[in-house]
């Protein structure tokens, strides 16, 4: 491999500290051991194959020369440079050139975009056809679904820090219930990289929680309604514990969740254009989970039908009724008078307009209008509606929070109770947490197997692990590494019995740990996505470790240019970091002599 700088690569400057222990039983597909030097040969499969013909794509698209697009240097907007890059900047048509790419023995075919668009710099000063954006799609003739890559090379867009959005291909057609919910059972604290949840989901057509969803902790009860945040899932859940990442101290969540009420983790799906279509509901709150309907739309969102949000709020009164950019409240009610839900919509823009509605039922204690967030990185609302209305008896009124003004507001209360409150001049960056086209962001898993799942103390038996170390191949840029492990009393590091990597990783640095640690240190990597880093170590059990099962936590920590974030291993909810300590049977003959 050759080793270059970062900022030579166009990489992000990332970080990456390790905390684990004791992960693991299972055995781990062993890579081929070699030092960081070196370049690891695997096979790839359609997916991984068809992510770096896009990736490579997209630069030679960076590439391109202003003149061959027929733009000159002094037209409005131009940047000689963005993010570090030269600049492309295009006439209004487009170059769509197709190839066939060989690759593994399967076709590929690549199809490549470049369009204007119309963006706000950050004064707020418009700037017709100003931005650049590049498209890749990738696809195969014998099935799969295609792979697209998004790059925005442009003057700086609100919202848009990051260069890369990794999205599907293909517009979304939205119905039903697209969020996913997991109820929160114990307190969180700010700063927590773990959540606990209960076994189940609720949800419709929502997918499980996977390593680097996009997810929103929000509280629902207590005084703490309406805290929330947008954060990355860094493990499934497993076993009650989920892996969670945001802007909070250390890469953890910012606000403190459960100590006075309940909250959950709504999944949410990011999409790349989408269309709202007949009956896109969210779940009912019961208590536990539900009344929150929240997507991204990195590109463009049609409301070609109603987003339906009436009644799906708390059946029981809020002590907290203020609604702001940090802090979004479902409607509170009575039984059979629930308020109304949240609805929280990012989108690149609105194509089409429609209603969106969130308002109380009635009842003997009305329900409480919504909350209605529509938070857009460039255009208007012009033909959308918004109702969060407080319903009779005495429902107090809703809230909007907007980018731009829609085309009608009615968030009215019952006569006698708390008026409802309009603000549309709110910015996309005020919303709490992981910014919107959340694939830009890198995301990094950990996991580590043992392959000597019992160890007897004072048999000089070392226990040996495997750490894993994984750059997504489907999200944001590549990655600094440096792995780290905390290892509990007793145990301390012995030796490296073989460092592998797979994919494109450069070892610039060597930090390697000394016998003895407890805390064993190895670095550093640069790790492009998809590519991983395999480490095999032993570990030496001290005489007087008391026996029993040994679990505990995994953890990387990396920090980007728009803030830190954790991947982490669940190692408490799963099996493979169950070490047992066992104590030597007594010596019955020696105690004889």
């Amino acid at each position: 491999m050759r080793a270059r700088r970062a900022d030579e690569r166009g990489m992000s400057l990332i970080e990456v500290a390790v905390a684990l222990a004791l992960l693991a039983t299972g055995v781990l597909a062993t890579a081929s051991a070699m030092d960081g030097s070196a370049r690891a040969v695997s096979a790839v499969d359609h997916r991984s194959r068809a992510v770096l013909l896009a990736r490579t794509t997209i630069e030679q698209l960076r590439a391109i020369p202003y003149d061959a697009l027929g733009l000159s240097a002094s037209a409005d907007g131009f940047q000689p440079t963005f993010e570090g890059r030269d600049t492309v900047i295009v006439a209004a048509d487009r170059v769509r050139p197709g190839s066939e790419e060989p690759g593994t023995g399967i076709v590929y075919h690549v199809e490549r975009d470049i369009t204007w668009e119309d963006v706000t710099l950050s004064d707020a000063t418009p700037v017709p056809g100003a931005a650049k954006r590049l498209t890749v799609i990738v696809s195969w003739p014998d099935g799969g679904s295609p792979v697209r890559l998004d790059s925005a090379v442009s003057p700086l867009r609100k919202g848009v820090e990051c260069s890369q959005r990794w999205v599907d291909a293909g517009s979304a057609g939205l119905s039903g219930v697209i969020n996913t919910y997991l109820a929160g059972v114990a307190p969180s604290a700010a700063g927590a990289t773990t959540v606990q949840v209960a076994p189940g989901y609720r949800t419709g057509s929502g997918a499980p929680i996977a390593p680097g969803d996009l997810i929103m902790v929000i509280q629902m009860t207590g005084a703490g309604a309406g805290l929330y945040e947008y954060a990355i899932a860094t493990s499934t859940p497993q076993g009650g514990v989920m892996g969670v990442t945001g802007p909070g101290p250390g890469g953890g969540l910012s606000n403190a969740y459960g100590s006075d009420g309940t909250f959950q983790v709504v999944r949410v799906p990011t999409y790349g254009d989408a269309a709202v279509q007949p009956g896109l509901v969210p779940l009912p709150f019961d208590g536990w989970t539900g009344g929150v309907l929240a997507m991204d739309v990195t590109g463009s969102l049609g409301l070609d039908a109603p987003i339906d949000a009436d009644g799906t709020g708390l059946s029981e009164l809020a002590p907290v009724r203020t609604t702001s950019p940090v802090r979004l409240v479902a409607g509170s009610g009575s039984p059979g008078a629930p308020g109304g839900g949240l609805v929280a919509i990012r989108a690149g823009s609105v194509s089409t307009g429609n209603d969106i509605h969130a308002d109380g039922r009635p009842g003997a204690s009305g329900g409480a209008g919504g909350t209605v967030v529509l938070a857009l990185e460039r255009g208007g609302l012009e033909t959308t509606s918004v109702s969060a209305r407080g319903a009779a008896l005495s429902g107090a009124g809703g809230s909007l929070l907007s980018t731009a003004p829609p085309r009608s507001v009615a968030v009215d209360a019952d006569p006698g109770a708390t008026a409802g409150t309009v603000a549309t001049t709110v910015d996309l960056d005020q919303l709490v947490g992981v910014r919107m086209g959340v694939g830009c962001e890198p995301a990094v898993t950990v996991s580590l197997a043992t392959w000597t799942p019992t160890v007897t103390v004072g048999a000089g038996q070392p226990v040996v692990y495997q750490l894993v170390v994984e750059a997504r191949g489907d999200r944001g840029g590549p990655v600094a590494l440096a792995a780290a492990s905390a290892l509990p009393v007793g145990f301390t590091y012995r030796s490296t019995l073989s460092l592998g990597v797979k994919g494109d990783v450069v070892r610039p640095t060597v930090v390697d740990p000394t016998v003895g640690d407890a805390a064993p240190r190895w670095g550093s990597f640069w790790m492009a996505p998809g590519s991983a880093v395999v480490i095999t170590f032993s570990v030496d059990v001290a005489a007087l470790t008391p026996a029993g099962l040994t679990q505990t936590w995994a953890t990387a920590t990396y920090a980007s240019g728009t803030g830190t974030w954790v991947g982490t291993y669940p190692g408490p909810s799963d099996q493979r970091d169950d070490v047992t300590v066992a104590t030597a049977p007594p010596d019955v003959l020696g105690l004889l002599r």
